[in-house]
């Protein structure tokens, strides 16, 4: 909750933005911390601030918020870009404490403020944990037409083509054993379970979480 400003005097547009960058810079320093849920705490803080600039009519916790004059369209501005930082920042967060389902709704929300290649890369991040790796293969391709060389979603899809190609293999595994245990074709089913079992170098291995590299969308948050 904001106490900048005094009872009753209504906070300004300056010192609102200047109070939610202190909490995101607060947040980012907790982050690179390893504290990734007291950065949460303070990019929440954030948001709450940025909210009053951005929809001075809808900030009911921020005492001295409501009521005050039109925001100008670049303070608006501002304060969208501080919110998709944040978010990003949010969903970044989330994913390292494994809230995979918040880490998807952050970006979420992120992408309703614009169209952004870490977005959709986050997201992605996000889906893949939850088992929607189509979803996951859609966001990743939006995220690569918009930073078509940037090495981290080059490893997600990797790691996403590993996911799927287990994916499908567990799938024909399954028909198989389906089909081997209503006794019908079973010549041509052992047939096939020999040439499953034979070695094939190109069958994904269990698919591990990329170690990182200089990949500017899997190694920052927003400054």
């Amino acid at each position: 909750m904001a106490t900048g400003a005094a009872e009753g005097t209504p906070m300004d547009n300056a010192t609102l933005m200047e109070t939610a960058r202190a909490h995101k810079a607060a947040g980012n320093e907790l982050f690179k911390e390893g504290k990734h849920k007291e950065a949460l705490k303070k990019y929440h803080l954030c948001l709450l601030h940025v909210k009053a600039v951005s929809d001075p009519n809808d900030v009911p916790v921020i005492p001295n918020a409501n009521g005050r004059p039109h925001v100008p369209e670049d303070e608006k501005r501002d304060a969208r870009q501080l919110r998709l930082d944040v978010l990003l920042n949010m969903s970044f967060a989330h994913l390292k404490t494994q809230n995979f389902k918040r880490a998807k709704e952050c970006a979420t929300d992120a992408l309703d403020v614009g169209k952004h290649a870490k977005a959709f890369f986050r997201r992605a991040q996000a889906l893949m944990e939850l088992g929607d790796l189509e979803g996951a293969r859609s966001d990743l391709k939006e995220a690569q037409d918009l930073c078509p060389e940037d090495h981290a979603i080059h490893t997600e899809n990797k790691r996403l083509n590993k996911l799927l190609a287990e994916h499908k293999q567990k799938e024909r595994d399954t028909y198989a054993k389906i089909f081997g245990s209503s006794g019908a074709g079973d010549d041509d089913h052992s047939k096939d379970s020999k040439e499953n079992n034979k070695p094939n170098s190109s069958r994904a291995t269990s698919a591990s979480r990329p170690a990182g590299g200089g990949a500017k969308l899997s190694q920052e948050v927003n400054g």
